[in-house]
């Protein structure tokens, strides 16, 4: 049987993040001591403005902690090269595609750059990786479309196709919902978790969809001011912290339907 300490993939020790401007450090959040386990669905909720995503990008590299370290795999992610790093972690993140005049085939396909050789000629386990991909995601009827072709939903589908292909342990996402009607944000969600269960992935994701990962999360990470909890949805019911996540007397979380009420 595995140990703890060998299943933990994702860890933060003493790790301040937040944001330089003219050398003078602005902190959003300190001492953030989380561990992220092989096999986990995680979301990250906390209301908007909070540093949800200054927190994900830290994590992966995009911007530099303040103080702190970050270790994937017991490694500090500081002396992990960029051509390491991508194939331990895929990110997907909310901004527009720069291109979509590309082919949601060729888009995947982006996703096993960290193999390609100098070349750059896909090798059979590289399609079969694209394959895989497209069949774990249900998109094999528009694969042959261009992106610009493509609902919101179906877009953020192919992004999430395309961090399958690259094949890493961890994927981490920035709000993969948002924007989306409730069928869309169901089945990306369904996605994820049938990514956990059968690829054995750990996956981070931001979210403001409380209501639903709350039931469908193994744990969740509730960011406050300058605070990050990492706990079972189970236990942050019971010990209230939700209660305080949004600065408003018109929200109050049920905790019989685990779900948010506005008060009337």
């Amino acid at each position: 049987m595995q140990n703890q300490s060998s299943a933990i993939v994702l860890k933060t020790e003493n790790l301040s993040i937040g944001y330089l401007k003219k050398k003078i450090a602005t902190s959003i959040a300190s001492n953030i001591n989380i561990e992220l386990n092989k096999g986990e669905l995680v979301a990250l909720v906390g209301a908007n403005g909070v540093g949800k995503s200054t927190f994900l990008k830290t994590l992966t590299k995009l911007q530099k902690p303040l103080s702190g370290s970050v270790f994937i795999s017991a490694k500090n992610t500081k002396l992990i090269l960029p051509s390491e790093f991508a194939k331990k972690v895929s990110l997907v993140l909310t901004e527009p595609m720069a291109n979509k005049h590309l082919t949601v085939y060729e888009l995947i396909a982006l996703g096993r750059q960290p193999y390609l050789n100098w070349i750059g000629k896909l090798t059979k386990i590289d399609i079969n990786a694209i394959e895989q991909a497209i069949e774990q995601t249900n998109i094999s009827h528009i694969k042959h479309k261009f992106c610009y072709e493509l609902s919101d939903g179906q877009l953020q589908i192919v992004m999430i196709a395309r961090a399958i292909a690259q094949q890493t342990p961890i994927i981490i996402l920035d709000e993969p919902t948002v924007h989306l009607d409730l069928n869309h944000k169901a089945n990306i969600l369904n996605v994820l978790k049938q990514l956990v269960k059968t690829g054995g992935k750990t996956i981070l994701f931001s979210s403001h969809e409380i209501d639903l990962v709350t039931q469908l999360c193994d744990k969740l990470m509730v960011m406050t001011t300058n605070k990050i909890d990492l706990d079972t949805p189970k236990n942050h019911i019971k010990k209230g912290s939700f209660n305080t996540l949004f600065s408003s007397d018109l929200i109050h979380f049920d905790h019989a339907t685990g779900s948010f009420k506005i008060i009337n």
